[in-house]
């Protein structure tokens, strides 16, 4: 299967959908909710100008609504809505909603009140971490807690609701173990089967990992719109990604000392991010995306810089060869992951002779997951054998082999007979976005839950379940 060459269209009158629909390569622009640090007025002056600029520069197909890169409070997605809405009614806009403090009664409340303001577009996202998420005394975040929605439940019921809004669903390619890089493609493929119309990637700078999920989904004969968010960096943000506080976005630390050191340089790093970001457009492009969404731009100079510079690569870069020596030039140690032994699924990344998956040319890392230690394995066959994944079986035995905590009706057979409250989030249906380098919970340093359980599955032969369309019966 080849690459995808979409066109670049200098003007396009039609929706994101319409234009995946015609085959033209789309920028999206990002503005996200913003916090209420400022009256709502005063917060959203720069969001009007950006929403009538893409009214007018057809390079733009649409305006996205994004929760941010934090959990910080932010106004309310419907108040935005109602104020871009009013100044420019007929743009092209959407919404990305996530599961914090989501059940199905407000979510079907939220996409009525979505389809009234004539939303064209909907992205569901798994919920960052809840900053009032109750703790315990030793600081730990308290289990069981029923403040999140698996956002591939929110998916499955948005789908149900409104069957025929265009609707996306987000990956994040940018995992660096064996265990993380698969549960998202597997994630991403159990979107697909549950409805999803196209993918959103969170936002990287590792191109390889970008290429990395174009080939998996080719060699998963999985040809889909995909989205890539790419997200331009200003002062202090290197700084806030080390330390995890947007959570989900990784960055090596030579990559921050790098972009640290412009930091100093008037002007160093406002340039360097437009000629990044608009490399990583025709990048992108080259690689088989259908479009990228362009996050992190909060002013209309900055706007309209970034979007002219990435025409122009657009234009200079059509050889795959020469965008790669250009980006490995430019980039330098941005390039590099998070650790020394992160993890590709894919051997030869970003080599200026395979640009497009083969089989025989690219071939495949070690894909064979860690086997779950002897303790692991010995509460699993004997919590199966007892069938504790029978909602009416022992509690007192789950408890026990199950780790069970709460109420008593988790879906154990989901996870591998571990119970999803120890997840921070109580995620059932598979994880989240946002977790640390290194496979860490995004509250802290215990690995993903998740983790464990593929392991098991991997064992057990069951990765396949990870897959399979979510259903409510």
């Amino acid at each position: 299967m080849k690459t995808r060459q979409l066109r670049v269209a200098a003007e396009s009158d039609g929706s994101l959908k319409k234009n995946l629909t015609d085959g033209i390569f789309s920028m999206i622009l990002e503005y996200a909710l913003p916090l209420k640090e400022n009256p709502l007025m005063m917060a959203t002056e720069e969001a009007l100008k950006l929403i009538r600029f893409t009214k007018r520069d057809k390079r733009i197909c649409s305006f996205a609504l994004h929760t941010g890169l934090d959990a910080n409070p932010r106004y309310d997605c419907f108040e935005i809505i109602k104020i871009l809405k009013k100044a420019s009614r007929s743009q092209d806009m959407i919404v990305f909603l996530n599961g914090m403090h989501m059940n199905i009664d407000r979510l079907r409340d939220n996409l009525i009140n979505l389809a009234d303001q004539d939303i064209s577009g909907l992205v569901i996202s798994s919920a960052l971490a809840d900053i009032e998420h109750p703790m315990d005394d030793a600081g730990n975040p308290k289990l069981g807690e029923e403040r999140y929605m698996d956002s591939i439940k929110m998916l499955y019921y948005s789908r149900k609701k409104w069957p025929q809004v265009f609707t996306g669903a987000m990956v994040n390619p940018f995992k660096y173990n064996i265990d993380e890089s698969y549960l998202q493609y597997y994630k991403a493929i159990r979107n697909l089967n549950t409805g999803a119309d196209a993918l959103w990637t969170e936002a990287g700078w590792d191109m390889r990992k970008l290429q990395e999920f174009q080939w998996y989904l080719r060699l998963r004969d999985h040809d889909v719109p995909v989205i890539a968010r790419l997200l331009f960096l200003h002062e202090g943000d290197s700084s806030k990604i080390i330390q995890n506080k947007f959570p989900g976005i990784t960055m090596s630390r030579e990559g921050a000392a790098q972009i640290q050191r412009l930091e100093n340089e008037e002007h160093a790093l406002y340039n360097m991010q437009i000629d990044s970001v608009a490399m990583q457009v025709a990048g992108c492009r080259l690689m088989g995306y259908s479009g990228v969404q362009l996050a992190g731009i909060d002013r209309l100079d900055t706007a309209k810089s970034v979007i002219d510079r990435s025409m122009d690569m657009l234009t200079e870069f059509k050889d795959y060869a020469e965008w790669v020596e250009a980006w490995k030039d430019m980039n330098g140690r941005m390039n590099h992951p998070p650790a020394t032994d992160s993890y590709y699924v894919y051997k030869n990344l970003l080599d200026p002779d395979c640009l497009d998956y083969d089989a025989g040319k690219t071939p495949i890392s070690n894909n064979e997951f860690e086997i779950p230690k002897n303790a692991e394995k010995l509460k699993y066959m004997l919590a199966q054998q007892l069938g504790l994944d029978k909602k009416k079986s022992n509690p007192l035995l789950k408890r026990i082999l199950c780790d069970l905590k709460g109420k008593t009706d988790w879906a154990l057979d989901k996870t591998m007979l571990n119970c999803a409250a120890n997840c921070p989030k109580g995620l059932e249906e598979g994880p989240c976005e946002s977790s640390r380098p290194g496979g860490l919970c995004e509250f802290g340093d215990k690995e993903c839950f998740y983790i464990g359980v593929v392991r098991l599955a991997s064992w057990q032969n069951k990765l396949a379940d990870f897959e399979t369309a979510y259903d409510d019966g």
